[in-house]
């Protein structure tokens, strides 16, 4: 029997693309790790999945025609597919060497921004000769030919029709479904990212892995208008007004504590709201353990995300930037990488740098971001058993902090550690009994948040045995708020009010119990930790130091139609949907500074 026609494409894409990433390599030798050459090897493998996901996209319009051809034979449908592939040979042929001329000057895959210079053309080529045009025009065409003549040798049987209709039909029924397991890159929870094809802390050795085709259309797909939909005034009058905000005497804070390079530990909560803490204001008992916690650490008690998913959760904690209405930039590796992070800042003082969490780590691109901020250590859900895994959507609190003190107690100090909570998830599917009886999601709400609560303090009882306990800095906080446990409008402030408490045995005495009433928002962090640790952090341009004597308090935060902003004098919620107050007055100050605020954080978004 013949071999299948789309077997032979599937190759045939196959070794184009291996044969690219050996170009890229030649193209980009100086960029790669000298020691450990095999390290960057492996990327050939890494990649295979999302290889196999865009040749699956390449494949779907040829399928349809193949159908058709097997139930009409007319040579029409032969001649449209020759026609595309020639065109999608040569589409990619361009990107690819595009990608191979300018990857050493950009530092990043070819992406949407390739699409913006091109509008520019005469700017474009100005930097170009004549000659050095004429070579990589010449080069696209003549590479381009070679493959379309091996594309045509290699698949000749399109027009194999099969004879027996039953295999016929088989084919034009199976063949999708295959097709679309691919595209999506198997049967896990997320559809495939580029974070599948990372797996080095060597940024060239993550590009080379990364179908650079996929990556473009992602690239665009996820750009969308690159026009600032924030604009309310000019950019100047904007710029001033957020640099006054931003302003602030030198840093003068005086909390010294009681080690120069401790190990700093974050524990990110997943949904957990000030709802659910009685310190805070909350409901009682849901986080009887937290509530002790408190009374060891400084207790941020008007903190806010300022997103409302998990993966601007993690951007704003670690890398200091808002959250945007209607993008999330960590889904965009071409900007992500470019964020700067506490976890980079720790990783160039020396310290080793994991990441725990017990879902997928590749969802939204999470570990694309982490492994370009240095993460050496990533621990997910293929890192545990089948039997850890009782939910959904992973593995349970307990066996992710479990992980985390077995992998910490033989970490060097000190480290930078990330534990990512993960059973206070909807549908909160917590299989132990909790204090809470009731069947509403209110009530599940509570438990699965009681049983975090738990972990938590189980993780620290087992800490405190560990020898790097008293050396090490722990920060508590959300990921984001949430509806529940009370059933808020996700619009108003009382959502997105979240849990902020910073401990350990380095802190001062004096410091230990106390409450801090200034505002902050989730994204001060990295310049409230970096100014304990003696870091400056200038980088964080949207971070500020509450605890600082002279800081000027706000919060911001957004939802995809809503804008929030906080003060101690005045509550403002901006809908863009119908562009009036939800709450506050349209003739109130502060609504020139929120506006003003969104209008630069989204500018920054586009810019990076």
């Amino acid at each position: 029997m013949k071999m299948n026609y789309f077997l032979r494409l599937a190759i045939f894409w196959l070794l184009f693309f291996i044969l690219f990433r050996i170009l890229f390599i030649s193209f980009n030798l100086n960029l790669f790790p000298k020691i450990d050459i095999s390290s960057s090897l492996f990327a050939f493998v890494a990649g295979l999945r999302l290889d196999l996901s865009t040749i699956s996209y390449f494949i779907a319009p040829a399928f349809i025609l193949w159908s058709f051809y097997q139930f009409f034979s007319l040579p029409i449908f032969y001649i449209i597919h020759l026609i595309y592939n020639a065109t999608l040979i040569f589409t990619v042929t361009l990107l690819s060497i595009a990608n191979l001329r300018l990857y050493k000057e950009w530092g990043t895959l070819v992406g949407h921004r390739a699409i913006i210079y091109l509008q520019y053309p005469k700017q474009v080529f100005a930097s170009e000769s004549t000659f050095n045009l004429l070579i990589l025009f010449l080069s696209i065409f003549i590479v381009s030919i070679l493959l379309f003549l091996v594309f045509k040798c290699t698949t000749k049987n399109f027009v194999y029709v099969y004879k027996n209709v039953v295999k016929r039909v088989a084919f034009v029924i199976i063949t999708p479904i295959v097709l679309f397991v691919l595209i999506r890159g198997g049967f896990q929870h997320t559809p495939i990212n580029e974070s599948s094809t990372y797996y080095s802390v060597h940024t060239a050795n993550n590009h080379l892995a990364t179908n650079h085709v996929w990556y473009f259309i992602h690239s665009l797909l996820d750009a969308g208008d690159t026009k600032n939909a924030y604009v309310f005034m000019r950019n100047e009058e904007a710029e001033t007004t957020v640099a006054q905000l931003m302003s602030h005497q030198k840093d003068t804070s005086v909390i010294q504590l009681k080690s120069k390079k401790p190990n700093v530990v974050f524990i990110i909560l997943e949904s957990w709201t000030a709802d659910a803490i009685e310190s805070l204001g909350g409901l009682k008992n849901v986080t009887p353990y937290f509530n002790e916690l408190q009374k060891d650490g400084i207790l941020f008690t008007n903190c806010y995300a300022s997103g409302y998913r998990t993966d601007q959760g993690l951007i704003s904690i670690l890398s200091g930037f808002p959250a945007q209405p209607d993008r999330s930039i960590i889904t965009t590796p071409g900007k992500s990488e470019k964020l700067p992070c506490i976890a980079t800042e720790l990783s160039e003082k020396g310290y080793p740098l994991s990441f725990y969490y017990g879902g997928e780590s590749e969802y939204a691109n999470m570990k694309t971001f982490l492994l370009s901020k240095r993460f050496e250590k990533i621990i997910d859900k293929k890192d545990f058993t089948n039997n850890e895994q009782t939910t959904d959507w992973g593995i349970l609190d307990e066996y992710v902090f479990d992980k985390a003190i077995n992998v910490l107690k033989d970490e060097k100090e000190p480290f930078f550690s990330t534990i990512l909570t993960l059973s206070s998830h909807e549908p909160f599917d917590i299989p132990f009994q909790t204090p809470f009886k009731g069947s509403s999601i209110e009530e599940k709400c509570k438990s699965a948040i009681w049983y975090t609560d738990k972990c938590l303090r189980h993780f620290f009882d087992k800490a405190k045995q560990s020898h790097w306990y008293s050396n090490t800095l722990f920060v508590l906080v959300a990921d984001h708020g949430h509806r529940l446990p009370l059933n808020r409008n996700m619009n108003e402030p009382e959502a997105k009010k979240i849990p902020l408490l910073i401990l350990g045995d380095i802190l001062p005495t004096a410091y230990k119990g106390k409450h801090i009433s200034n505002i902050v928002s989730q994204h001060d962090i990295p310049a409230i930790i970096l100014s304990m640790l003696n870091i400056p952090s200038q980088k964080f341009i949207f971070s500020k130091n509450a605890l600082q004597p002279l800081y000027k308090g706000f919060a911001y935060y957004s939802n995809e139609n809503v804008l929030g902003w906080i003060t101690n004098s005045d509550t403002l919620i901006y809908s863009f949907t119908d562009t009036k107050m939800l709450k506050g007055k349209s003739t109130s100050p502060e609504i020139k500074q929120a506006k003003a605020y969104l209008q630069i954080l989204y500018k920054a978004y586009l810019d990076y």
